[in-house]
């Protein structure tokens, strides 16, 4: 495996078209080797505002090298690396991309990580996953918005998160730097007429997922499996599952919670409801749902309508905000045939990816319209429990 970089810009203006400061951070065997950091001379007006936050000002950068300059040396390193790391990644790459393109630079389409999705796939609820945030729970120095600061620590949040992960391609992302903010994810799925032969794999997987200790020997079969199969290998879900075997392999006996992680995705591939909760435990108050295929028993405005009275909300588009895809009945159906409705697809990559989304059927939403829950809630006065009561939901 070759190395990661890590990277920070700093901009001058609102404008985010511009570098007057780069850092970055050079992994090796998980280990930062590099690291480094330079002020450029951006050719447009400071904002104030932005002045204060980095303290990166027009007379520092007079006489400074600009980014043409910077980037023909820098670029090897760039382009270099197996994969590009940045926290809140697409706002640095849409910086550089316009440097590139306003430079007379060609873009290439690279791989990038961005440690906000590892961070919040990791650590699950935490009040903020911010850089500095993070930084203070793993105990790292950091001064905010310093670009060699930043990216060092972008780089050490991102070792510390992945201690004991080696699932890494999850988080993995293609980037065309010719074309600003043209985030391009990998949705290549296996061919339809294949998912059939994926329940051999299936078998496989939980073999060896029922070991309490596992050998080198026991991948045989697997890799006899792929070799047969270049089809499925290079292509979702098989690309995710293939990559942490290599990586598992690698390790030795490895990480048994790799495997569960491994075999949960592929049961979420054949079982649509695999681990979904329960009626009771479906959260309404501040949860976002979304519909696929037809509702069977009800009105879908309807029910969008009850959702609402108890504190949620409905939507008609995928995003990584929603808390709950409702199967309809037809859906279920085509995925028994092994046709996936688009946006589940889509859902399946972003649990791959590490989001807390679940599937629910219509009739477990319904179920769970019908009941009504207790909250419990707390009044202090000056640090002291003054008042105890139930609320329903």
């Amino acid at each position: 495996m070759g190395y990661l970089l890590a990277i920070d810009t700093e901009t001058p203006n609102p404008w985010n078209d511009r570098v007057c400061g780069f850092g970055w951070a050079k992994i090796l065997d998980r280990k930062i080797v590099e690291r480094g950091a330079v002020l450029l001379d951006p050719e447009c007006l400071f904002s104030g505002n932005y002045v204060l936050m980095h303290h990166i000002s027009e007379e520092m950068v007079q006489g400074l090298p600009h980014f043409k300059a910077f980037w023909s040396e820098f670029e090897s390193l760039f382009y270099g690396a197996d994969a590009v790391m940045a926290h809140v990644a697409a706002f640095h790459l849409d910086v550089l991309s316009k440097c590139i393109r306003d430079y007379g630079f060609k873009g290439r389409v690279i791989t990038f990580i961005d440690t906000l999705h590892v961070a919040r796939a990791t650590l699950k609820s935490r009040p903020s996953f911010a850089l500095s945030a993070l930084a203070e729970e793993f105990g790292i120095a950091h001064a905010p918005h310093d670009p060699q600061s930043d990216a060092e620590t972008c780089a050490s949040v991102f070792l510390a998160l992945t201690k004991d992960q080696p699932v890494l391609d999850r988080f993995l992302y293609d980037y065309d730097l010719s074309g600003c903010l043209e985030i391009r994810r990998r949705r290549d799925w296996i061919p339809q007429k294949s998912w059939g032969e994926l329940t051999e794999y299936w078998a496989l997987l939980a073999g060896i997922a029922a070991k309490t200790h596992v050998e080198r020997a026991d991948f045989k079969p697997l890799e006899d499996w792929l070799t047969g199969h270049e089809d499925c290998k290079k292509k979702f879900p098989c690309r995710v599952i293939d990559k942490a075997l290599q990586i598992w392999a690698k390790r030795g006996e490895g990480d048994p919670s790799a495997m569960e992680w491994i075999l949960d995705l592929c049961k979420r591939c054949f079982d649509p409801l695999y681990g979904t909760p329960q009626s009771e435990q479906i959260a309404l108050k501040n949860a976002l749902f979304c519909f696929t295929a037809d509702i069977r028993k009800g009105d879908r405005l309807q029910i969008r309508d009850r959702i609402r009275k108890r504190g949620g909300s409905a939507r008609l588009r995928i995003s990584r905000n929603i808390r709950y895809l409702v199967l309809g009945a037809f859906c279920l159906l085509d995925w028994q045939k092994n046709k996936l409705d688009p946006f589940v697809k889509q859902i399946l990559e972003f649990q791959a990816q590490g989001e807390a989304i679940d599937f629910i059927s219509e009739e477990t939403l319904l179920e769970r319209l019908e009941k009504k829950s207790k909250i419990q809630k707390l009044v202090f006065h000056h640090g002291k429990l003054i008042q105890k009561s139930d609320e329903e939901d």
